[in-house]
C-alpha cells in the first residue's frame, strides 16, 4: 500500500464529502433492503412465496448492495491517494458491479415502472437522481481499473529496465 502523487485529478474536500454521502446512500440502501418491515423486503418475500426461482432476483439485489457498499473502498483509496491491488482486480470488480447494477434492481425497476405510468417526470427524476449519486463512484472505479492504460500511475506503467547484453 503506497501513496501515489501522480494522479492527475487531485481529490479535495468535495471528494471527501462525496465519500461520506455515497457511504450513507449505500448503507441506507442495505438497511432498506434488509429491514423486516420495509417495502423492499415485503416485495422479495412475496416473490419467494410464489416460487423459489425468484430467489435469483433477490440474490442479485443482495450482490448489488454488497458491491455498492464495497465500492466505498476505492472511493476512499482515491480520496486519500492510496494505490492498492492491481488494475486487473478493479476491472473485474467494475464488471461485476456493472452486471449487478443492471440486473440486480428488480424492486427499483418495478417502482420506477409504476411511477412512470403515474408521472413520467417523477420516474425520470428518480432515475436521474440515482445516476447522479453513483456516477462519481464509477468514475473512480474506472480510474483504478484502467490506470495502467490511461497512464495515471507512473509506477504502475513504468517497465523495469532490461539488462544489456554483452557484445
Amino acid at each position: 500500500m503506497e501513496t501515489n502523487d501522480s494522479i492527475p485529478i487531485k481529490p479535495g474536500w468535495i471528494w471527501k464529502l462525496y465519500l461520506f454521502i455515497y457511504f450513507t446512500i449505500s448503507l441506507g440502501m442495505c438497511v432498506v433492503c434488509f429491514a423486516p418491515s420495509s417495502p423492499a423486503t415485503l416485495y422479495y418475500q412475496i416473490l419467494l412465496a410464489f416460487n423459489i426461482y425468484f430467489l435469483f432476483p433477490y440474490s442479485l439485489q443482495v450482490l448489488s448492495l454488497i458491491l455498492n457498499l464495497l465500492t466505498c473502498l476505492p472511493v476512499y483509496l482515491f480520496v486519500y491517494q492510496i494505490d492498492v491491488l492491481r488494475p486487473k482486480f478493479w476491472r473485474m470488480f467494475l464488471l461485476a458491479r456493472l452486471a449487478a447494477e443492471i440486473f440486480g434492481h428488480s424492486y427499483e425497476y418495478n417502482i420506477i415502472k409504476a411511477a412512470w405510468v403515474d408521472s413520467p417526470v417523477t420516474a425520470a427524476n428518480m432515475i436521474i437522481s440515482y445516476v447522479m449519486a453513483v456516477s462519481p463512484s464509477y468514475i473512480v472505479l474506472g480510474l483504478y481499473a484502467f490506470r495502467d492504460h490511461l497512464g495515471l500511475y507512473e509506477k504502475a506503467v513504468t517497465p523495469s529496465p532490461k539488462p544489456q547484453e554483452a557484445v
